[in-house]
């Protein structure tokens, strides 16, 4: 519906259109910030965002889990080969006993 003084009714178009012949910076910024809630609202970026967020914990989940898989099994290496040494050097000790 065009206003009284309007020849064409204002789309979001050319409603930047005629902020960004003003030259401001921050009625462009208004501008676009309006213009892109109005079609996050329409495309669905909210539960995109809550998909993606989902996802992310998932990801960290796992990579904790792994993290925490490969130092138990480091831990592990490392206390047979402590054990093996201990070995070695028992067996050292009682083969010179003699």
């Amino acid at each position: 519906m065009p206003i009284e003084g309007r020849k064409q009714p204002r789309t979001p178009k050319r409603f930047l259109v005629q902020i960004s012949a003003v030259h401001d910076p921050l009625l462009e910024e208004l501008a676009a910030a309006r213009l892109y809630q109005l079609a996050a609202s329409k495309v669905g970026v909210r539960d995109y965002k809550k998909l993606v967020n989902k996802k992310l914990r998932t990801g960290e989940r796992m990579y904790s889990f792994m993290v925490d898989q490969f130092h138990q099994g480091r831990a592990f290496a490392l206390e047979l080969i402590i054990i093996i040494i201990l070995l070695l050097d028992l067996a050292l000790v009682f083969l010179h006993k003699e």
